[in-house]
């Protein structure tokens, strides 16, 4: 952080060529110091634990997945520079970071199921969230339908990619909300977040807290930094 004295000595001289009191001063000064300074990647981390929808509605989250589920013990947070004035600051998950802002977190993946694969509504690939890391993400959505059930006692995800006999992005989403079922669980419905419950795209994030999953989705208009968040939703 930028030292507040050094800040202060640096426009004081502008602030009363501006006829600033000293209330303004400090308050023009603390403006300063915002404006400069970044936040920890670990804390950002935290805060995303301990506050997830705040910080989601706060600040922008880009996030990469890999190609295969389950645990990855050694994922990066890093900061991203930013001049995007809807947001407060971005932070990216990624398998590598040459940041010198960031921190190493454990992560539930999830893959995206792609179009190339065999699919079922009726008897979709789930990945359970149990155990392990108290944080889930999967790449960012862009037509895809992230779709969740309790099965079990375990919270069951799964990110599916539209197109082919699919159907597109929003016939995706319609047909597993009608029909969709989590193989071996077929009489556990689904909830969605698809194509209708987003415009454009979006990033999906899971924070478990006392136990119990939250699931939210962040409203991006676009990849990377230049997009602007345009809503938060808890999913489930």
């Amino acid at each position: 952080m930028v030292p507040v004295i050094k800040i202060i000595h640096a426009n004081l001289i502008r602030c009363f060529e501006f006829g600033l009191n000293i209330y303004q001063l400090s308050l023009f000064s603390l403006l300063l110091i915002y404006k400069k300074s970044k936040m920890k990647a670990s804390t950002a981390v935290y805060q995303l634990k301990t506050f997830p929808e705040t910080f989601l509605r706060n600040n922008l989250l880009i996030i990469a997945g890999v190609k295969t589920s389950g645990v990855i013990n050694n994922y990066y947070i890093e900061s991203k520079d930013s001049a995007n004035s809807s947001y407060n600051e971005a932070f990216k998950f990624t398998n590598f970071s040459s940041s010198e802002n960031k921190d190493t977190v454990a992560v539930h993946n999830v893959r995206m199921i792609p179009i190339s694969e065999d699919f079922k509504h009726t008897a979709i690939e789930s990945y359970p969230l149990t155990g392990g890391p108290d944080l889930m993400i999967t790449g960012q959505l862009t037509g895809c339908t992230f779709v969740t059930a309790n099965g079990g006692g375990s919270t069951l995800v799964a990110h599916i990619q539209p197109g082919g006999s699919r159907g597109s992005g929003q016939e995706l989403r319609d047909n597993v909300l009608k029909n969709g079922r989590f193989k071996n669980h077929a009489n556990q419905a689904v909830t969605v977040f698809g194509v209708g419950d987003y415009q454009g795209a979006a990033y999906v994030v899971g924070v478990r807290i006392g136990g119990q999953w939250q699931l939210y989705g962040q409203m991006v208009t676009g990849p990377g930094t230049n997009a602007q968040i345009t809503s938060v939703k808890r999913i489930a």
